[in-house]
């Protein structure tokens, strides 16, 4: 943890892991779609239920994971 907070305690690495993390979350929600694809969901209605959930689960991991750039700010961790 100690490795982690000095790493993201300073501010330009801070701001290329947040880049990444945006990256990540836009390939999360589009491999989740197309998984979904892959699987035979192709319906309209099925679609539509994918993509709701490739991207909650794509909010959730941003948000959890920039909960630990916030925690390094913040000197919480």
């Amino acid at each position: 943890a100690a490795n982690v907070a000095a790493s993201l305690g300073r501010p330009l690495m801070a701001a290329f892991y947040l880049l990444v993390l945006l990256a990540l979350t836009l390939h999360l929600a589009h491999g989740i779609q197309l998984a979904w694809q892959d699987l035979g969901g192709s319906g309209p209605r099925g679609r539509a239920v994918a993509k709701v959930v490739a991207h909650a689960v794509a909010i959730v991991v941003l948000v959890g994971d920039g909960a630990v750039v916030i925690a390094a700010w913040t000197g919480v961790l």
